[in-house]
């Protein structure tokens, strides 16, 4: 008798001609955008945006939870989702002080932001950046450090796009 193999469900990465990779759905069902937050991670060759449910921030052992969801690859998908990922030829062009946020940036940032919610990013110059040139508040602590640095610690997981970019 033959095993029935489960099809695999949860999101699956597309690519496009122009190298943006979007994700599908995360299954959060009835979730509503307030209680989500962006994440803006800056990856070798590009940026990504995250989501994640906002409480995993203010919580008061949330340093300790950022910890144990980064610290196992398969529980991490249920803590924090991928939600697009864009490679960028020249980062430094991407966002800057001189000329703020590049048009493809924006639009990536603008095509997952809800109004009146805020962006969890990685540099204090990117929070300066992004709230003077987009009007977006921005959310810069040691809780979101702590999270770039998962995000950092499981890309190969979490961003296999990167890996690829980075074998070609």
């Amino acid at each position: 008798q033959k095993q029935k193999i489960p099809k695999r469900k949860g999101p699956r990465a597309k690519r496009s001609r122009s190298g943006v990779v979007s994700v599908g759905s995360t299954g959060l069902g009835n979730l509503r955008h307030s209680e989500l937050i962006s994440v803006l991670f800056e990856t070798p060759s590009g940026f990504a945006i995250f989501r994640m449910l906002e409480d995993d921030l203010k919580l008061p052992d949330a340093m300790q939870n950022v910890w144990a969801n980064f610290g196992v690859d398969c529980r991490v998908g249920n803590f924090i989702w991928l939600r697009e990922f864009r490679e960028f030829k020249d980062k430094s062009c991407a966002i800057n002080q001189d000329t703020g946020v590049c048009w493809d940036l924006t639009k990536m940032i603008k095509k997952w932001h809800v109004p009146g919610q805020k962006i969890a990013v990685g540099k204090a110059e990117y929070r300066v950046i992004i709230e003077k040139s987009l009007g977006i508040p921005c959310l810069f602590d040691d809780i979101v450090m702590e999270v770039m640095w998962g995000l950092k610690h499981l890309m190969h997981f979490l961003v296999p796009q990167e890996k690829m970019t980075a074998s070609q």
